[in-house]
């Protein structure tokens, strides 16, 4: 028997090498037939899925071969590249070490690994593994760009600027990721010479319509800088007509949820929680609303730390949403709950030591999931920043969001998503009271220490000074709100949505919502 298994193994590597992966995996299956356990012909099978780009069997010959040769090279990396996939970010990092360790030290491994570090805020490792590529002599043009999104967390604006324009240098085919991420550091200033290049590129009728978007946007940001508004909209806008052609907002779908949280919204008090776990502040809200100044405000208090914008809340809420999402809410059992609070603990503790004591999960879209945080999480502190919506409107709509938001490249959309937001929080302020706080982004501003001391009052934490200096705080930020977080609070945002009211029609629903907006936060 031993004699014809090698002869089938032979000819399944002999199939595989001439690309012939239909006979390989049918000779690695009679092999598999006689001997399950085989390597080699797992090996075989995981080569054929590979090369077939079959993610499912991918993943079942990889964890089979990994489970006989845990080092063995394409399972890891087949394990790498779905952890990728799923923004499993740690485990990335750990499957990318184990694979550098064992020598297998490849351009590619080693950059998987520096995205994974920036995405998990490991910042100073990220600038080493992209530092190691940059001395390699990389030619990959990527590694600028990410290098300065490095030293943007950094609050290091000119040393991010620097490498972006070196990213430029080195791409013809994605410029608009380095002129947005120069539009993006918000402090950097186009000059004249860079907005005419602007202007040329977005003239050239080859242009793709990813890059003519984000060229478009930076338009809008230099037009902006010069307050030429009327300039800065027309820009804006056209970049945001070229992504809502590709991210269509699905109204009905949104306007359905929240007419089912609002519908079937009760406390489930099946839960009760123990104090010996970290407690998590939830801070919540549109985009661009302050939740960035809240969350660094508090994790400069010397008993919290903080996390990243978390998919965790919205990964559980997906698999309760297979059975109607407000009433699997409200129908989760005890044991259901701490299944559901060991998963997302489990998840943010990589972001954390193991003593924290309290710690903050910073994810505006978690506003519609606050029913499922209380659930999960009643003695969780919940903070819902709310902004005048004009000034929200126009700063999501001249931004960029690689992912999600798609609301916010029509103006009409973002007034019917900021319909149901608030609709949404009135219902969860009506449930939970007291403990949930709306927090008025206008109000922090004129009154930082005043609103400060009451947040911190409401989180149960002592008032420490380092919260009104958090500006001077060293720890990275990886979102847009950067470089207005690494000053002190100032007034400068407040109004600026006023300057494109004039370009757009329907200006008393915004009234009505600026009206709502205010009652929520004295609500």
């Amino acid at each position: 028997m031993q004699e014809v298994v090698q002869q089938h193994l032979q000819q399944a590597k002999q199939c595989l090498q001439q690309g012939q992966s239909s006979s390989a995996a049918m000779y690695a299956r009679k092999v598999l037939r006689k001997q399950k356990d085989n390597l080699e012909a797992l090996k075989v099978m995981l080569a054929v899925a590979v090369q077939q780009q079959d993610a499912m069997l991918m993943q079942q010959y990889a964890d089979s071969v990994l489970s006989i040769d845990s080092k063995d090279e394409q399972g890891l990396m087949v394990k790498v590249e779905h952890a990728a996939k799923l923004e499993q970010h740690f485990t990335v990092i750990e499957l990318s070490k184990t694979l550098i360790q064992q020598g297998i030290e490849s351009s590619d491994v080693v950059y998987t690994l520096a995205l994974a570090q920036l995405a998990a805020g490991q910042i100073a490792e990220a600038q080493q593994s992209l530092q190691s590529l940059l001395a390699s002599n990389t030619d990959n043009p990527f590694v600028y760009l990410n290098m300065g999104h490095v030293y943007k967390a950094m609050g290091s604006s000119s040393q991010a600027a620097q490498y972006y324009f070196q990213f430029i240098d080195r791409t013809e085919t994605a410029k608009g990721n380095g002129y947005w991420s120069l539009a993006d550091l918000k402090d950097y200033r186009f000059d004249g010479q860079v907005q005419n290049t602007l202007q040329q590129l977005i003239a050239d009728d080859s242009l793709d319509a990813g890059n003519r978007a984000l060229i478009l946007f930076a338009l809008a940001r230099s037009f902006e800088q010069q307050a030429d508004f009327e300039q800065a909209f027309k820009y804006m806008s056209s970049a945001n007509a070229i992504i809502h052609k590709y991210r269509p907002f699905r109204a009905d779908a949104y306007a359905g949820l929240i007419k089912d949280l609002i519908s079937n919204a009760k406390v489930n008090n099946a839960y009760k929680a123990t104090a010996d776990e970290p407690r998590p502040i939830f801070i919540v809200g549109m985009p661009r609303s302050g939740t960035t100044l809240v969350e660094q405000i508090l994790a400069a208090h010397s008993k919290v730390t903080t996390t990243d914008e978390l998919p965790y809340i919205e990964r559980i809420a997906m698999q309760i949403q297979k059975h109607g999402y407000g009433n699997g809410i409200n129908n989760l059992t005890a044991a259901q709950i701490a299944h559901y609070r060991a998963i997302y603990l489990q998840q943010a503790s990589q972001y954390f030591a193991a003593d924290v004591e309290v710690f903050i999960d910073k994810n505006p879209n978690n506003f519609i999931h606050i029913g499922l945080i209380k659930t999960l999480f009643p003695e969780a502190k919940v903070i819902n920043m709310v902004r005048n919506p004009v000034d929200n409107a126009f700063s999501v709509y001249k931004q960029y969001f690689a992912n999600g938001h798609d609301y916010s490249y029509n103006v009409n959309a973002i007034s019917f998503y900021w319909q149901g937001y608030l609709s949404l929080m009135f219902q969860w302020s009506n449930l939970y009271g007291a403990a949930l706080v709306n927090q008025g982004y206008e109000e922090l501003v004129a009154e930082p220490e005043a609103q400060t001391r009451k947040l911190l009052a409401y989180c149960e934490l002592d008032f420490e000074p380092s919260c009104l200096t958090f500006y001077q705080s060293k720890k990275a930020v990886l979102t847009p709100s950067v470089s207005q977080v690494k000053q002190p609070i100032n007034n400068r945002s407040i109004g600026s949505g006023k300057q494109y009211l004039a370009y757009i029609d329907g200006q008393q629903t915004w009234t009505l919502l600026e009206q709502k907006a205010n009652e929520l936060i004295g609500y």
